[in-house]
């Protein structure tokens, strides 16, 4: 067992029964996968590779496709009766099923700018219970499981439980400049403006780690997730990008919301998710809601 998550094990039970030491213990082999994956990305990270367009007009590279081969096969060895959905895989999903990003941030990884990692999450009816976020440029694992604690992990070291702070009068806003439509962030802006909930004009747009993270970890207050020109209803991406965030996010004291409050879920996972909110105070979730 990784030192990393086996210290994880012991920080969320401290000697009291665990709430879920099967989704513990599962997560403890799926580790060393998501650290293979982000080798494997690394190693082309500097090297010459041909980008290719998908027919959503996204690019995806060799790392794409190598990463996506090696942890669908990883997770069909350690559960074979549960589907593995990957951002470059066909495969369908049903009640229980693992959705998995090989490589979010295929953008930052040709631009080289260190802002990509590698995500899995069990979703299990249409919520995440497992989540792990692994971010191979920096060295940063994120992981939590339904009931456990959100944590990070720098470096194989020690957990560090992560915990989201209060909101100051001035929101620190997340946004994702080459993913997301300045136009479509004013539209949402204004719109929670009426509900209370006023985000600044001029978002953070650096990238680096996941910016749903930053918030768990107490970096950032709020992160606003839209797409290009498509309005609420579509536009922050898919299962994969989402919900192994929202469960680390959540679990460190924070929520994610769609842009009319409702709750996010994960029971369409080849279809585009709405736009979406995601905070780091609770006390914020009533001013969420335009």
């Amino acid at each position: 067992m990784p030192l990393s998550t086996a210290a994880y094990f012991n920080l969320a039970c401290r000697g009291a029964p665990c709430p879920a030491p099967r989704l513990f213990q599962m997560m403890t082999q799926v580790e060393p996968l998501a650290r293979e994956a982000g080798a494997l990305l690394l190693s082309y990270y500097r090297k010459k590779y041909t980008v290719e367009i998908k027919d959503d007009d996204s690019p995806v590279t060799v790392a794409d496709t190598e990463s996506s081969a090696l942890l669908v096969a990883g997770l069909n060895r350690l559960t074979p009766r549960i589907p593995v959905i990957s951002e470059e895989n066909d495969t369908d999903g049903n009640e229980m099923y693992w959705a998995v990003d090989p490589l979010d941030g295929t953008k930052e990884f040709i631009d080289k700018t260190g802002g990509f990692c590698i995500k899995i999450a069990l979703i299990a009816d249409s919520r995440p219970v497992a989540g792990m976020v692994f971010c191979p440029a920096q060295d940063v694992l994120y992981t939590s499981v339904e009931n456990g604690p959100a944590v990070k992990i720098v470096r194989d070291g020690p957990p560090q439980r992560l915990q989201t702070r209060a909101a100051g009068p001035r929101l620190t806003t997340l946004f994702n400049k080459k993913h997301s439509d300045p136009d479509e962030y004013m539209t949402q802006r204004d719109a929670l403006a009426k509900a209370g909930l006023k985000l600044p004009a001029r978002p953070r747009t650096i990238p680096g780690l996941p910016r749903n993270l930053q918030i768990a970890e107490g970096l950032a207050d709020v992160h606003l997730a839209s797409g290009f020109g498509s309005g609420p209803l579509k536009g922050s991406g898919f299962v994969w990008d989402a919900a192994a965030d929202h469960l680390i996010l959540e679990n460190a004291g924070g929520f994610m919301v769609n842009l009319d409050g409702t709750e996010l879920c994960y029971n369409r996972p080849r279809e585009r998710m709405p736009a979406y909110i995601a905070c780091g105070d609770p006390a914020l979730r009533s001013r969420c809601t335009p």
